[in-house]
């Protein structure tokens, strides 16, 4: 079995956390998030990827949730306005 941190790296973490904080879509909508990931954060999350994250997002969180990316609150703001 692969270690989570071997598939999820950290940026792709926090597209996932951008648009759980933006508040947009219900995060079992994958297909919500692709489009928002890929419109707002240059990056394009596939179901499986998803699924990975939210199983294991206390994890991840723990190791990759101490410092935001200086593109993600930017990223976030973008998201909220632009689907206003």
């Amino acid at each position: 079995m692969s270690d989570i941190f071997d598939e999820i790296n950290e940026d792709t973490f926090w597209v996932y956390e951008c648009v759980r904080r933006s508040g947009l879509t219900n995060m079992y909508d994958s297909a919500r998030i692709r489009v928002l990931c890929s419109a707002y954060c240059d990056e394009d999350l596939n179901k499986e990827m998803i699924l990975k994250i939210m199983r294991n997002y206390d994890e991840l969180k723990r190791v990759y949730g101490i410092n935001e990316p200086r593109w993600f609150q930017t990223s976030l703001n973008e998201m909220k306005e632009g689907e206003e």
